[in-house]
């Protein structure tokens, strides 16, 4: 065997037991005006290095609808957005805590884990209708409280950021 082959062949074998790099799958660039901005620990994003979404980019995730009382509003409550899980799963997320961010800087650490398993909804809607700013929106993230007491703790309510504009994976 040549000395240039057996190179060759010792490349190929190294080449073949290296993982192989993970490539960012970039997300479409939102159109309209952003109301979502994620960073952190992603594998996608619309422009390497955070992902952005308007409305109809959130619209395009999976819908999750549920029904529910908070102590903010008064009745019963019918919320549409799209669940945690499936927007960490569109950014491909690989973090294990969460910083939400408010239009007004309020900031709160959330788990990501619990929070997935406690059902957490990022919440565009509210009873059929979009949330506006001045009513918690244009994003909340809300929980189903009335499933269970342990939902309507000061831990999972402290969780519910209204007016939410920015998520951080950490």
């Amino acid at each position: 065997m040549t000395g240039r082959l057996r190179n060759l062949l010792w490349w190929l074998c190294l080449l073949a037991v290296l993982p192989a790099p993970a490539f960012s799958q970039a997300l479409p660039a939102p159109a309209g005006p952003v109301i979502l901005e994620i960073s952190g620990r992603l594998s996608r994003t619309t422009d390497g290095k955070i992902a952005r979404f308007d409305r109809e980019a959130l619209q395009r995730l999976p819908r999750t609808l549920f029904e529910t009382t908070t102590p903010w509003t008064t009745g019963l409550q019918r919320f549409a957005g799209v669940s945690l899980r499936d927007l960490m799963e569109a950014v491909g997320a690989q973090g294990s805590e969460l910083s939400a961010v408010a239009i007004n800087d309020y900031r709160v650490a959330i788990p990501l884990q619990e929070a997935i398993r406690d059902g957490a909804l990022v919440a565009f809607e509210a009873n059929g209708e979009p949330l506006p700013v001045r009513n918690r929106g244009p994003l909340w993230i809300v929980f189903a409280y009335d499933q269970s007491p342990r939902l309507r703790g000061e831990q999972i309510l402290s969780r519910s950021i209204w007016q939410l504009k920015r998520l951080e994976v950490r």
